[in-house]
């Protein structure tokens, strides 16, 4: 966590005109539940 993967990320998409995905905001959309809970009870790897 925080080390730019996302910002790099957005702008290497936005140079190719494609989506940026950002894993962080799915697993928070698709758990209901803040990123870093999720890794203090599963952790990164999990």
């Amino acid at each position: 966590m925080g080390a730019g993967k996302s910002t790099i990320g957005r702008h290497i998409a936005d140079q190719l005109h494609l989506e940026f995905f950002d894993s962080d905001q799915e697993i928070e959309r698709r758990t209901g539940a803040d990123i870093s809970w999720v890794f203090d009870i599963e952790g990164e790897e999990g």
